[in-house]
């Protein structure tokens, strides 16, 4: 939540064009604001450590569901992780191991 800007209601048109000047000026008011008091910089270092975490939580997925291993015995963990057999934190931890280890099971 910004504590620089709040964004006021404005109407504008793609068809009739009305409105857009209007718009325009209020987004580069916006910018000018967010800048100067650091409020963008800040939101922009902030976005993109999440970027980047994203793309590891991204990654980190493809690389497990994409494990022949995990694959074979995935829908058995969560059949049983779901029937109650076991515990959701022990087929974690399981699958897991698996993901560099696979030779244990």
């Amino acid at each position: 939540v910004s504590v620089t800007w709040t964004p006021p209601v404005v109407t504008c048109s793609a068809v009739t064009l009305g409105g857009l000047e209007e718009l325009w000026g209020l987004i580069l008011e916006h910018n000018r604001r967010m800048t100067r008091t650091g409020e963008l910089p800040a939101r922009r270092k902030a976005q993109a450590l999440q970027w980047m975490w994203a793309m590891i939580e991204d990654s980190l997925m493809e690389r497990f569901l994409g494990h022949p291993g995990i694959k074979a015995k995935l829908a058995g963990y969560e059949k049983r992780v779901r029937e109650g057999e076991t515990v959701p934190t022990t087929a974690a931890r399981e699958l897991l191991f698996l993901l560099d280890n696979e030779e244990w099971l």
